[in-house]
């Protein structure tokens, strides 16, 4: 009886992992993809190129939505809005810019 139980156990375990490294995989190639857009991710006195600007832009914005939808589901929804009207408003863009 012990014995069947910790096998479920170690099979439920085994699985989370896989699936959570699965996840991770994912999500770190759609990052890449972002990441590999841009050419020059340290600070130079020259300007920035409108491409790499649109660029930096797509991987902030993934990764907003990312934390926007880790937020949601941890936040009371008052919060949740207020927090979400704030990016919507480019309060945290306009910093980056």
């Amino acid at each position: 009886m012990d014995a069947q139980r910790d096998e479920e156990r170690r099979r439920f375990i085994l699985d989370r992992r896989r699936d959570t490294a699965s996840r991770s995989q994912a999500l770190a190639k759609e990052s890449l993809t972002l990441e590999n857009a841009i050419k020059r991710s340290y600070f130079h006195k020259k300007p920035v190129t409108t491409a790499e600007l649109d660029a930096w832009d797509n991987l902030l914005d993934f990764w907003t939505a990312r934390a926007m939808n880790a937020i949601r589901g941890t936040l009371p929804e008052d919060v949740s809005s207020a927090i979400r009207s704030m990016f919507l408003l480019g309060a945290v863009r306009s910093v980056c810019t």
